[in-house]
């Protein structure tokens, strides 16, 4: 269903919300989903309890992760690329890229995720783990290259998945940002990206009542206050690429999904690194669990966010099974559409 709704006197939101049934249990997930909930737990327990808070002020853990994703990408069938570069503050960084080549080369679809997590403490015991932002993402998105990486038939465009450094402040939305520096480069390199999908946050889902947030005026139509969907957002000039991601997850997956379009602007939008591909004029959208309008603790109204709480035990891995499924199936048909 899709609704519109006016935002003040300039802002249009679109929305497509369909009805929302209970999440399933672990017990009904498939043997195929039961591998990827088990790789996305491991994924994240590395990232965000063995190698821990990752971020240029702890530059050994920072680089752990990016290791850890390379060590990932090896064990598949990709092309590798270390794009390195040096913040204004003096920090080595890299993104790391899996290449996965199309027939026609000079088309892409990005699939990436920020691997750093925030710094709230000097304190490595009260420093912020960032299991559900951002290990959550990073573990689905090499799930999506594991899930690829076994498909025969190549694709038409070519598929690049890429772990962006920089993501958390002080970089947020700055030219230090790994996506900014990444879209930067595709843009002088005369890329044609179909899309970009960009992961952020993607871990809690739950029934629970009151585990789930919507800010107004989206609470006027979607009165909805259990987390147990998939958000997809974008600003409206990628309005036609979400609707056809949303379309095409709902033809492949039974996870619930809302879409939403809005203008630049609107709450929650502009949070991750989606934003640095509309600045270089490419489709870009979000895919996230709704970050701080959702929460692991619904009887306690708070939320992990940005906080040491943000811990791996507490994600949803067999939901997040499910919807690294349905994405997987999502990008590969994006990547053979003929029209895309």
């Amino acid at each position: 269903m899709l609704e519109t709704i006016q935002v003040g006197s300039f802002a249009l939101i679109e929305m497509m919300a369909p009805a929302i049934l209970p999440l399933a249990l672990s017990a009904d997930l498939s043997d195929e989903e039961r591998t990827i909930q088990y790789h996305l737990e491991n994924h994240v327990r590395v990232l965000s309890h063995n190698i821990g808070p990752r971020h240029t002020r702890r530059p050994g853990k920072l680089e752990a992760a990016a290791q850890y994703i390379e060590s990932e990408f090896q064990k598949l069938d990709v092309e590798i690329n270390l794009l390195e570069y040096i913040t204004s503050d003096g920090h080595m960084v890299r993104n790391v890229e899996g290449l996965i080549p199309g027939l026609d080369s000079s088309r892409s679809l990005v699939i990436g995720a920020h691997y750093d997590s925030v710094e709230i403490s000097r304190d490595l015991e009260e420093d912020c783990p960032g299991a559900d932002d951002n290990g959550s993402a990073v573990a689905v998105l090499l799930e999506i290259g594991r899930l690829l990486a076994t498909l025969k038939a190549r694709s038409r465009n070519t598929i690049r998945l890429v772990a962006f450094a920089n993501e958390e402040p002080p970089y947020f939305l700055t030219e230090d940002m790994g996506s900014r520096r990444y879209s930067c480069m595709l843009r002088s390199q005369g890329e044609r990206v179909v899309g970009m999908i960009c992961l952020e946050t993607v871990g809690h889902y739950s029934n629970e009542p009151k585990s789930q947030t919507i800010p107004p005026p989206i609470d006027s139509f979607f009165d909805h206050d259990r987390g147990n969907f998939l958000a997809i957002m974008s600003d409206r000039s990628s309005g036609q690429f979400l609707k056809s991601v949303v379309n095409q997850f709902a033809i492949v997956s039974d996870f619930p999904c809302v879409g939403l379009i809005a203008e630049q602007g609107f709450v929650g939008l502009e949070m991750s690194d989606q934003v640095s591909f509309w600045r270089e004029g490419f489709k870009a959208i979000m895919v996230t669990d709704t970050v701080f309008m959702r929460t692991p603790k619904p009887h306690a109204h708070t939320t992990t966010y940005h906080t040491r709480e943000d811990t791996w035990e507490k994600l949803n891995y067999a939901a997040m099974a499910e919807v690294t499924d349905g994405l997987t199936k999502v990008v590969h048909s994006l990547s053979t559409s003929p029209s895309s």
